[in-house]
């Protein structure tokens, strides 16, 4: 799945035993819901890999709204690019869902110490020029 945001393109990639159907992605709510099926009673796993710039932090994944347990129903790896969660289930239909504690930004953080910096420069040359009309 890819997802764009502001002239950027993101790219979510499942590999998986179970047909992957309605994969989404939601900047308010923080998570990437996707329904995994099979034939029922099968052993499966979906592993899906999210770009660390959409969505990161601490992970917390639902399967068909039951909180699954981290190293027991999944595992996580990653490194400065992606983060990939490896989810192993027992096949029917379920609905997934992959919760980050951070995602894209509305605004570049990155802008923030300038927009700070420029701030602050206007209000010493202001103070300066009031210092400078004041009669003494």
């Amino acid at each position: 799945m890819t997802f764009t945001y502001e002239d950027e393109t993101y790219v979510i990639e499942t590999c998986s035993n179970s047909t992957v159907t309605n994969l989404t992605f939601n900047q308010a709510t923080k998570r990437i819901r996707f329904n995994a099926t099979g034939p029922t009673g099968t052993e499966s796993f979906c592993n899906i890999t999210i770009p660390t710039e959409l969505l990161s932090g601490n992970f917390t994944v639902f399967m068909d709204d039951t909180q699954l347990e981290e190293d027991v129903d999944y595992t996580i790896t990653s490194n400065s690019t992606h983060t990939t969660i490896n989810i192993a289930y027992t096949h029917s239909s379920h609905m997934i869902d992959v919760f980050g504690t951070t995602a894209i930004p509305d605004f570049a953080t990155w802008l923030f110490l300038p927009f700070l910096m420029s701030v602050t420069l206007l209000g010493l040359v202001f103070r300066k020029r009031l210092r400078k009309q004041r009669p003494l």
